[in-house]
């Protein structure tokens, strides 16, 4: 009985120690595992203040483009070849022989006075050849018989002028629009398809920026990143 006794307090103190190293253990590893968590919460906290750099660092350069096209249009659709803007703003004629693809001297000249040409007698805006900084052919589109012309105006004021003068183009297959970011012209695309989608009222650009209208009486809203789209995607 007492050799039981003694074999049962033995084993009892045996339970004792083996338990306190087991909390000794399990204190360590709570305390790895707080190290760990802080070290995890250290590395997500620089990691979301590097992607909000990037982040600031990809507005910079989109801020940066958008200002280097803010005075840039696009014709799409206009003939250059055509002997008479009328008859290429209505599509009918096959044009003339003489290309423009280069843009080295008179050709450049050349493509710069049937751009003001076209803008004077189609849109109805005074534009003269020396309003133009630079103009140039763009390759075309799969399906595009007609080149489309990007052109470079001297200032923000003449480039609101012309497209205000687009309007004139309207029933027309020649658009005039901004030169947009390709973040922007993403964006723009997309608000394109929620118009199609009837899901906002109307779309636009201003200045290089995209804005929308959730319905006629609504307010202007810029729309700058994808997630603004979200509120009216069906």
């Amino acid at each position: 009985m007492k050799s039981s006794l003694q074999f049962l307090c033995k084993s009892f103190d045996e339970i004792k120690v083996s338990n306190k190293q087991l909390q000794n253990a399990l204190q360590e590893i709570k305390k790895n595992n707080d190290k760990m968590n802080k070290r995890i919460d250290l590395l997500e906290s620089k990691l979301q203040s590097k992607d909000k750099h990037i982040e600031r660092l990809e507005r910079s350069m989109d801020l940066l483009e958008m200002n280097s096209k803010k005075n840039n249009v696009i014709i799409s659709g206009l003939d250059l070849q055509a002997r008479s803007y009328a008859r290429a703003t209505s599509g009918n004629d096959p044009g003339e022989e003489n290309g423009t693809g280069s843009q080295s001297g008179g050709e450049f000249t050349g493509l710069r006075q049937k751009v003001a040409e076209f803008v004077n007698k189609s849109m109805g805006v005074q534009l003269q050849t020396s309003d133009i900084v630079a103009c140039h052919e763009l390759p075309s589109r799969k399906g595009e018989r007609v080149k489309p012309v990007i052109v470079s105006l001297i200032n923000n004021a003449v480039k609101r002028d012309v497209m205000m003068g687009r309007k004139k183009l309207k029933g027309t297959r020649i658009y005039v629009n901004e030169q947009l970011t390709k973040k922007n012209a993403a964006l723009f695309k997309k608000a394109r398809d929620l118009k199609k989608q009837a899901t906002i009222d109307s779309t636009w650009t201003y200045n290089g920026k995209v804005f929308l209208k959730k319905s006629q009486s609504g307010s202007p809203i810029e729309i700058t990143a994808e997630e603004d789209l979200s509120p009216f995607v069906a």
